[in-house]
């Protein structure tokens, strides 16, 4: 059989992207479930989630080998996501059980796992947080039973409810810096909806999808797209399946993508990809057990491959600053007991800070949302380059007072100047 350049291309991309780096089930810990992932800026791993009302986190390395863990049980716990703030430390949200009551909560822990601060914040009824992200001035948007936005400290500022008062799962700070987050009933057949909102908590925009629900324990099930849209993962609303939809920037839909009907099978993650086209993450239930499956689709929703994990469930996504993708949910012994479970296909495992020629801090903060600042005045108007990680050229300008990559996802960069002269910046958003 004679097979074209093309097509041996396509076979080739395909193999290097299936190829798994890792895939590790973490069991010397109380976490049965992973809520949410993130990739740390040293390339490394954070996951939150539990069992029942038993909190656990699991940092890890590159390779997914564990660093620290945190549980907590007292007062009861649990955790729905995770993010690394500005200041390298890490915000986890979720809830606490206190005197009876379930509070929303905020916990704050270093670098090491060790607990800096946890607030939690009450109303009449159950009150939780299930999606956070931090904003430019180190407070924090939280979206759960309500909307919440925290000083830098955890105290509440303000909180309001939720559009039509339905739960809110997940959210995402655009680069308009709005917030934008879904929302679903308690009834699948109810259907869900978008919301974008200003960061004083004044609506926006409100989309309706009368035949999308979105599932109550997906982590990062909408994402911004490079055109201004977005891209969602839901479920039908009439079956067990998942849907994909694409939307411009006011939500009206532009596609859907429906995958095959499954038991309990839902959209749980999806993502843009750095080289275009989306990845989404669900998993399956049948007589075998669980199945954890991903789908890579092109920008208009076609097929490029895909790729099942037996006996584990997919539930939050990342693409990894090394062009790979990683995953994580829980998995399963024979015996039915579930663990924390992370997976890495693709990219080069082999990921480093490179050894730099200047570390003289001319530009700052070295961590920032996008923004920074240059201390340098002899550099204005001098031009520099910014790489990623990979070496790949991904921005160039001169220098003026502020330096704007806010346009670069999370993850670490080399700035270089005329001279040679390089510093690392990290972006996290």
């Amino acid at each position: 059989m004679k097979l074209s350049f093309f097509t041996l291309l396509l076979l080739f991309s395909y193999c290097s992207i299936a190829q798994i780096q890792f895939e590790n089930r973490y069991t010397g810990h109380p976490g049965a479930e992973v809520k949410a992932m993130a990739q740390c800026l040293d390339t490394g791993y954070i996951m939150v989630g539990g069992s029942s009302q038993s909190i656990a986190i699991v940092r890890t390395d590159k390779y997914g080998d564990s660093l620290w863990t945190y549980s907590a049980s007292t007062p009861s716990q649990f955790g729905f996501n995770v993010e690394q703030c500005l200041d390298s430390n890490f915000i986890v949200c979720g809830y606490a059980i206190e005197s009876n009551s379930s509070n929303a909560m905020l916990l704050k822990l270093n670098d090491q796992g060790d607990t800096l601060w946890m607030k939690s914040h009450g109303q009449s009824g159950s009150n939780w947080i299930q999606s956070i992200v931090q904003l430019a001035d180190s407070g924090f948007i939280g979206v759960g039973s309500r909307v919440y936005r925290f000083n830098k400290h955890g105290e509440e500022v303000w909180s309001q409810n939720t559009v039509g008062g339905n739960q809110a799962i997940s959210m995402i700070l655009t680069a308009d810096s709005h917030i934008v987050y879904t929302t679903t009933s308690t009834t699948q057949a109810s259907g869900g909806s978008l919301i974008k909102m200003d960061l004083d908590g004044n609506q926006v925009m409100t989309k309706n999808y009368s035949f999308a629900h979105f599932y109550n324990n997906s982590d990062n099930n909408v994402a911004e797209t490079s055109d201004g849209g977005f891209i969602l993962a839901a479920q039908p609303t009439d079956v067990s399946a998942t849907l994909i939809l694409k939307t411009d920037s006011d939500g009206d839909t532009i596609w859907t993508r429906r995958y095959p009907d499954a038991n309990l099978g839902s959209g749980m993650g999806v993502i843009e990809t750095d080289s275009g086209g989306y990845l989404t993450c669900d998993f399956s239930l049948d007589g075998a057990g669980i199945h954890a499956h991903l789908y890579r689709l092109d920008a208009s929703g076609g097929d490029m491959w895909s790729r099942t994990y037996d006996q584990a469930s997919a539930q939050s996504l990342a693409q990894t600053f090394d062009g790979g993708y990683a995953f994580s949910g829980y998995k399963e012994n024979n015996g039915g007991t579930r663990k924390f479970f992370l997976a890495k296909i693709g990219g080069s495992i082999d990921v480093s800070v490179p050894e730099l020629e200047d570390q003289s801090t001319t530009i700052y903060p070295t961590v920032s949302n996008g923004i920074f600042n240059t201390a340098c005045a002899d550099c204005i108007n001098a031009p520099f380059h910014v790489l990623d990680m990979q070496g790949a050229l991904v921005h160039q300008s001169r220098f003026t007072s502020t330096i704007d990559l806010t346009h670069l996802r999370s993850g670490y960069y080399i700035l270089v100047s005329e001279t040679g002269e390089s510093q690392k910046l990290g972006i996290i958003k």
